[in-house]
C-alpha cells in the first residue's frame, strides 16, 4: 500500500513538474513570438524607409545623370562642329593654295572676324567676370587674324576654342581673387561666379559680403546676414566641402 501511495505520489509530482515546464516553455515561447514580432514590424518599418529614400536618391540620380548627359551632348556637338569644319577649312585652304587664289581665305578670315567681334560684345554686355582673362584671349585672337604666317585652319580653331571657353563659363562655379570697387572703395575680395549668371564677393576676412548688381549700379554690398551662406557656397565651389542646397539673394533685397 505504502508503495502505491508513493507511485501515485511520484507520478503526481512528475505531472506537475512536467506541467510547470510546459507552462514556462510556452511563455518563453510567447515571449519570443511576440518579440520577433515587434523585430519583423520595426524590420519592415526600417525598410519601407529605405526603400522611400532609395527611390529618392535614384530619382535625384537620374536626374543629375540627366543634366550631364544633356551638357556633354551639347559640348561634343560642338566639338564635332567644330573638328568637321576645321577639315572644310583645310581642304578649303589647300584648294586655294593649288588655284593661287586669295578671295576664299579672305571671306574665311571676314568671318572669323565677325565671330570676334560677337565674343567680344558678349564679353561685354555680360557679368565683369575674368576680365583681363578674357580681354587678353580676344587681344590674342585678333593679332592672330592678322599674322599672314599662321594657316586659316589654325585661326578658325583658336577661334573656336575661345567660343567654346565662353560657352563653358554658363556651366562652371568658380572663387577666384581680383580688387573691385564697392561703393567708391577699392577691395581686393574673393569673387564667387556662378556660372554667368551671378557673382558674389567676400572680403579676406570674412565679415564684408556683396554682389555685383549689373553695368548701373556696380558691386554693391549686402547685410552680414548673408555672410555663411556665401562662405559656405565658396567652399563648395573650392570642392572644400560637399555640394548643399544653399540660398544665396539673387532677386531684391530684403534688409
Amino acid at each position: 500500500m505504502r508503495l502505491l501511495i508513493l507511485a501515485v505520489w511520484a507520478l503526481a509530482s512528475l505531472y506537475s513538474v512536467e506541467n510547470s515546464f510546459a507552462e514556462s516553455i510556452a511563455g518563453a515561447l510567447i515571449d519570443t513570438t511576440s518579440t520577433t514580432i515587434e523585430i519583423y514590424k520595426r524590420t519592415q518599418t526600417e525598410k519601407e524607409q529605405w526603400a522611400r529614400q532609395k527611390t529618392e536618391l535614384v530619382k535625384q540620380k537620374n536626374i543629375l545623370l540627366n543634366d550631364m548627359e544633356d551638357m556633354t551632348s551639347t559640348k561634343a556637338e560642338l566639338e564635332s562642329l567644330i573638328a568637321k569644319t576645321k577639315v572644310a577649312i583645310e581642304e578649303l585652304e589647300k584648294k586655294a593654295r593649288v588655284e593661287s587664289q586669295d578671295k576664299p581665305m579672305d571671306e574665311i578670315e571676314v568671318l572669323l572676324g565677325n565671330l570676334i567681334d560677337r565674343i567680344e560684345a558678349h564679353s561685354s554686355a555680360g557679368l565683369p567676370m575674368l576680365m583681363e582673362e578674357r580681354n587678353a584671349r580676344i587681344a590674342l585672337l585678333r593679332a592672330l587674324l592678322d599674322d599672314s604666317q599662321i594657316g586659316i585652319a589654325e585661326k578658325y580653331r583658336r577661334t573656336m576654342e575661345a567660343v567654346l571657353i565662353e560657352v563653358e563659363y554658363a556651366r562652371t562655379v568658380e572663387v577666384y581673387q581680383q580688387t573691385i570697387e564697392v561703393t567708391g572703395d577699392r577691395l581686393t575680395a574673393n569673387v564667387l561666379r556662378i556660372g554667368s549668371a551671378a557673382l558674389f564677393y567676400q572680403s579676406p576676412d570674412g565679415q564684408k559680403v556683396g554682389r555685383y548688381s549689373g553695368p548701373g549700379r556696380g558691386w554693391e554690398p549686402l547685410p552680414a546676414k548673408f555672410a555663411a551662406d556665401i562662405g559656405r557656397a565658396m567652399e563648395v565651389a573650392r570642392h572644400q566641402r560637399a555640394a548643399e542646397i544653399i540660398d544665396l539673394p539673387v532677386g531684391r533685397v530684403v534688409r
